[in-house]
This record gives structure tokens, C-alpha cells and sequence, in this order.
């Protein structure tokens, strides 16, 4: 089953998108301790600013959520495409549990590392709203 929501950058919608994520894994029975919903936070949060910063605000961020067997599957596309596969090894090694309120960004994906099975970018080739994919997966 597939859930997916859309929100354009805007700070009442993006709070919405967040809920109605976070709902969908009860929805799905997914068990979350608050967990999952934290990860998808930080990575609605992270494309958001992203677009923010880039002046995009026309353009939907989208969250999509699946069971693949075993594996939950959470996805955040975003239009702004500002991360790659360096900058998720460059938040591990610049972050550890020691110092973590040294630094003011970063720490979003080094919970997502930390708290996700596997994480990686996956950047959407001749896309008209998507640049790319945040993928995250973990095993229930």
C-alpha cells in the first residue's frame, strides 16, 4: 500500500504534509514511538528550506510512504535538488553523538542516518517539478 501527499513551501502546508505523513503510518499499522515521525520531519523540513532557498515556493514537496515487504519505505522528492550522495556521508562525519549543538545544520540528516536502515539520494534525471529523492528505509 502507497501513501503520498504533496505540499508546496509554505510553512502551514508543509506543518499539514508532516501530519497527514505521520498519520498515514497508523494508518498503515506501522508501529512508530515517535521514531518515524521525526525522521520524516527532519526530512520535510530539510527539502523545505532547501526550496526556501532557492526561491521556490510554486513548486510541491512530496512524501510517500510504503511497505516493500519487510521494509518501510519513506521518500521525500523535492523540486530544489540540493543534496548529493557526499552531503549524507559529510552530516555523519561532521556530527557525532559528542557534538551534537556545536553545529546548526546537519544534525536533521545525522538523526535520519542514525535512526533509518539505509539512506541515500537519488537524483530524478529530466524532471519537470523533481530533482530529487531522499530515500529512507528501515526494516519492522
Amino acid at each position: 500500500m502507497l501513501h503520498s501527499f504533496e505540499a508546496n513551501a509554505d510553512p502551514v502546508r508543509i506543518h499539514e504534509l508532516i501530519t497527514q505523513a505521520s498519520s498515514a503510518l497508523t494508518d498503515m499499522q506501522i508501529p512508530d514511538d515517535g521514531t518515524l515521525t521525526l525522521v520524516i520531519h527532519e526530512a520535510v523540513i530539510n527539502a523545505y528550506e532547501a526550496c526556501l532557498d532557492q526561491g521556490i515556493t510554486d513548486k510541491p514537496i512530496r512524501v510517500t510512504i510504503e511497505m516493500a515487504g519487510s521494509d518501510l519505505l519513506i521518500t521525500v522528492s523535492d523540486p530544489a535538488g540540493n543534496l548529493d550522495p557526499g552531503t549524507l556521508d559529510e552530516a555523519s562525519q561532521r556530527l557525532d553523538e559528542a557534538n551534537l549543538n556545536l553545529h546548526e545544520s546537519g544534525r536533521g540528516l545525522f538523526f535520519i542516518q542514525s535512526l533509518m536502515d539505509d539512506v541515500y539520494v537519488q537524483p530524478i534525471e529530466d524532471a519537470s517539478i523533481f530533482k530529487q529523492k531522499l530515500i529512507m528505509r528501515k526494516v519492522i
